[in-house]
């Protein structure tokens, strides 16, 4: 990475998220950053084993070196989100190489090019745990439950079009509200049964904003998870 002569401005919302046209550039540069793993190597168990030394050279002299982000809050949202991809590129970068008929010993000697063998060595045996292995059961069960309530929005993030409808109709967008925007289809439909059973609200009808059915959220009880990384 190499500093950018004109740094790119950034949007935040009230909840320091990014939001706007920059908030995709951002997350492509951040997905960049967090696959070189000479910046944060794989051989930690975890994120939060990652030196604070190599994540703060990291914002600085790389994130701040081609965008304007200063704030304590625009950090904490940036390496969080650094975090999440580091874990994500590391779990692709091991099914790639990793063979599960071979010996680890085989495995360590199939280390991707681009990583130390020693690095690539504490990885594999790291993963190969019993406790890395109760921790990736756990991990994979919570993202499968996730799976059964689809995502109605492709790849913007929620933040982004809570940003575009609160700009578009001049006033802020409830959790709840925005739960109906992400989870219904065109026609105004929920994305499926699941869906429709965790909305719990009046059966009257409400005036139409878009796609959606708005009302106050005093009205309506929704159970929502919401994750905008």
């Amino acid at each position: 990475m190499t500093d950018s002569p004109t740094k790119i401005l950034t949007q935040w919302n009230r909840n320091n998220q990014p939001v706007g046209d920059s908030s995709s550039l951002l997350a492509g540069f951040l997905g960049q950053v967090a696959s070189n793993f000479g910046n944060f190597p794989v051989l930690y168990e975890s994120w939060t084993q990652v030196p604070e030394q190599y994540k703060n050279n990291v914002y600085v002299n790389t994130i701040q070196a081609n965008f304007v982000v200063n704030d304590v809050e625009h950090k904490q949202y940036i390496l969080g989100s650094l975090g999440k991809k580091w874990k994500d590129k590391r779990c692709r970068l091991f099914d790639k190489f990793h063979n599960w008929e071979q010996s680890v010993e085989e495995n360590i000697a199939n280390h991707p090019p681009h990583i130390p063998q020693d690095h690539w060595a504490m990885f594999v045996r790291y993963r190969q745990s019993a406790k890395a292995m109760v921790e990736i059961a756990n991990k994979n069960a919570t993202n499968r439950a996730k799976l059964v309530i689809p995502y109605s929005l492709g790849s913007k993030t929620l933040a982004r079009k809570r940003n575009e409808l609160e700009v578009m109709h001049g006033r802020e967008f409830s959790r709840a509200e925005m739960y109906q925007v992400s989870h219904k289809k065109p026609d105004g439909s929920f994305v499926n049964e699941e869906a429709r059973e965790l909305h719990v609200g009046p059966s009257t009808t409400c005036p139409l904003v878009g796609p959606f059915c708005y009302m106050p959220p005093t009205k309506l009880i929704f159970h929502v998870v919401e994750d905008d990384s």
